[in-house]
């Protein structure tokens, strides 16, 4: 069951894949779609997470449906694992024909519950970039070498500024709210979060970033590290 509900948030982020460099970026629509991750959280009823996304209207977005309460949304999959039901749906930006954002919501139920839970949000932002992402506001400095499992801190030291500027992808994923203690004993539940940044070097490459949280450490590490091949 673990490496099931580890490759469904691999899933969801296949489904929320966008293709860059289609659209320029809508401001208001990345401002709402980040303040909603931000008030969204792990463990959240359909109730809940619809009061974040549609304030105090969120009763005209939820409907009855086999049973369970769910969001009047179209469902980008649906499954049935050992009697935990999940859910996916992606949110996206309904004023332009290639959404700049997608929020992605991933539901699961215990087992042979009808009460769906959210256990995984993922935020994409593209832009109308060389790249196709929203790009950092941080530049690599001269000579910089990037490598796997540099913390945030060490990633923060190779680049101009302070902090790490623009992010492109947010995700969190805690499966927990889906299992009895038990079951999160014997190692069921998953805890998963990442970032990914986009940022340009002093040769005019663009480098894709993805931090991954260390959950005994406490901190994000570099996890992979790929060059964005961009159009003329």
């Amino acid at each position: 069951m673990k490496r099931t509900i580890t490759w469904s948030f691999c899933l969801v982020l296949l489904l929320s894949l966008f293709v860059p460099g289609t659209v320029s970026a809508a401001t208001k629509a990345e401002t709402l779609a980040t303040t909603q991750y931000k008030g969204l959280k792990n463990g959240m009823t359909m109730e809940q997470v619809a009061q974040v996304l549609y304030g105090k209207s969120y009763q005209q977005h939820l409907k009855k449906r086999n049973g369970s309460t769910v969001l009047k949304l179209s469902i980008n999959f649906e499954g049935d694992e050992e009697g935990h039901k999940q859910l996916i749906h992606v949110l996206s930006d309904s004023t332009t024909t290639h959404p700049p954002t997608e929020l992605v919501l991933q539901f699961m139920t215990k087992q042979k519950s009808t009460k769906y839970r959210l256990v995984t949000k993922a935020l994409f932002i593209e832009r109308k970039t060389k790249t196709g992402y929203r790009e950092s506001t941080r530049t690599l400095v001269k000579g910089a070498v990037l490598q796997n499992g540099m913390t945030e801190k060490e990633l923060d030291a190779k680049l101009t500024g302070k902090g790490l500027g623009n992010w492109t992808m947010l995700g969190h994923m805690d499966t927990a709210s889906a299992y009895t203690l038990d079951e999160q004993k014997r190692g069921f539940a998953d805890v998963f979060r990442v970032k990914e940044y986009v940022f340009k070097s002093t040769t005019n490459k663009w480098k894709h970033v993805e931090l991954t949280y260390n959950e005994q450490a406490k901190i994000y590490k570099v996890s992979d590290i790929r060059t964005i091949l961009t159009k003329n």
